[in-house]
């Protein structure tokens, strides 16, 4: 496999590229010159750009009071983008003593950090504070910022404060219809372009968020949840509310609030089921629901996950807990009611992470756990086969032909024969080489405590191209 083309990415982003016919789409976080993320097009014969658009939610509103909006908030992300940029530094200063620690110290008073937000940095005590804890912002840039948040919907994202490529405003994946792409950020937003050039067509902020407005970090919302796109539907889990929107005009079908909890209940994407000639979904919180009419046909119909660790064939529901992997059947009993019956347990297999759905294939499910490979049959639940030394696949498995592929988020790839005498093929590190490197003005310096990720997202497989993203670039894989 070579590298047919590879293209510079404005900013990281946790979202899966998606192909539609000749083009490739994908989201970028902000940077720290820009406001809000961009949806990104490429041809996928040769990885040139072909258009791009900001998701600007900002427009909304009347323009003089979204270039003031737009204005303040860049400039409260270059208050903290340089404030973590002097915490790091310090951080990697050994000698606490030294009078390069003490002017790093003095930059952050210069800031507008009150003394007593600072810790007492001598050798024998801790070390800067962690931002976030005690480390407060400037009052005026706090309030500014909380005021930004709560009025416009504008997210601080998780990497500038952290200096952690985990999270930010474009985790969920784009979906398509072939002629339109559909966005979700974690500004509570959904939008609809054209495919073709890009063109908005509708774009609905929704403000009844039943969620936490924190502005000190970047998952107020915790948006990891992709949209599912069912016949004319967009079913979404956004803001705390599961919503079903006309994906031809952006408005309301139904919606109702969540199960109250922590953040899974917002982490995980809907799964669709099909029940006869009717289209339900699985919502995070486990209950189940008609797509037509947002109608809740049965409620927590199986233990109660964190995100992902779901798997759907036919009318039967695989899932994995703490415990073990077990199986359920769902009927539906009336066309208002929908019933679970227990099929099998297996506790030899458990969920570590709460991080990766299990695949099945050709009646065997894989899912990997701490670097191991589990093989289960989908029909009995017995455990057929484990195989050790794979990457943690950090984003999830993904089968493509008579292969499965486990990627994680160092760019390591491990590549697996299926069927029952699977066996691992080979285990590479791809595509980590010294032009790769993180650009300056997107990286906030990292301590030793704290990791680069290559990518936190799935390949995409498309004939007989693989379209990768890491945190830096777009790549295409195939034969030349």
């Amino acid at each position: 496999t070579n590298v047919l083309w590879k293209t510079p990415l404005p900013n990281f982003g946790s979202g899966c590229p998606i192909v539609v016919k000749d083009r490739v789409y994908v989201v970028c976080d902000a940077t720290m010159a820009e406001a809000l993320p961009t949806l990104l097009c490429y041809d996928i014969n040769t990885g040139k750009l072909v258009w791009q658009q900001e998701v600007n939610h900002l427009d909304e509103f009347p323009a003089e009071e979204a270039a003031t909006a737009r204005k303040q908030w860049l400039e409260t992300r270059d208050y903290e983008g340089k404030r973590n940029v002097l915490i790091n530094k310090g951080n990697e200063i050994k000698d606490k003593a030294s009078a390069e620690y003490l002017a790093v110290v003095n930059e952050l008073k210069a800031l507008g950090i009150p003394d007593k937000d600072l810790l007492d940095n001598t050798p024998e005590k801790k070390p800067l504070a962690p931002i976030g804890t005690r480390m407060a912002d400037s009052r005026e840039i706090g309030k500014l910022r909380g005021m930004l948040t709560s009025k416009y919907n504008l997210v601080f994202c998780t990497w500038q404060r952290w200096g952690n490529m985990n999270f930010g405003d474009s985790f969920p994946t784009p979906v398509s219809d072939g002629e339109n792409i559909y966005v979700e950020d974690d500004s509570n937003v959904i939008a609809c372009y054209a495919a073709a050039d890009g063109a908005r067509r509708w774009m609905r902020i929704f403000t009844d968020s039943t969620t936490p407005r924190n502005p000190s970090w970047s998952g107020r919302n915790y948006c990891t949840s992709s949209p599912v796109l069912v016949g004319d539907v967009l079913v979404l889990s956004l803001g705390g509310y599961y919503r079903g929107i006309d994906k031809a005009s952006g408005k309301s079908l139904w919606q109702f609030a969540g199960s109250p909890g922590g953040g899974e209940y917002r982490a995980d994407t809907p799964r669709i089921m099909h029940l006869g000639d009717t289209d339900v979904a699985i919502m995070p919180d486990r209950s189940v629901i008609r797509v037509s009419d947002g109608k809740i046909l049965a409620k927590a119909i199986i233990e109660h996950l964190g995100p992902a660790d779901l798997l759907v064939d036919g009318n039967i529901v695989i899932f994995v807990t703490k415990d073990a992997m077990s199986a359920v059947a769902l009927t539906l009993d009336t066309p208002d009611t929908v019933t679970a019956k227990p099929l099998w347990s297996n506790t030899e297999v458990k969920d570590q992470r709460n991080n990766v759905s299990p695949v099945l294939r050709d009646g065997i499910i894989y899912y990997e756990t701490e670097k191991t490979l589990c093989l289960v049959d989908a029909v009995t639940g017995k455990t057929i086969k484990t195989i050790g030394n794979i990457s943690i696949a950090i984003s999830g498995l993904v089968i493509a032909g008579d292969y499965l592929f486990a990627l994680d988020d160092k760019g390591s790839v491990s590549v697996i024969k299926t069927g029952r005498d699977a066996k691992l093929v080979s285990k590479n590190v791809l595509l980590v080489d010294p032009a790769d490197g993180v650009k300056a003005e997107q990286r906030i310096r990292q301590s030793a405590s704290r990791t680069w990720n290559f990518t936190r997202s799935q390949p995409t497989f498309s004939g007989d191209k693989i379209i990768i993203r890491s945190n830096d670039n777009l790549y295409c894989l195939g034969e030349k």
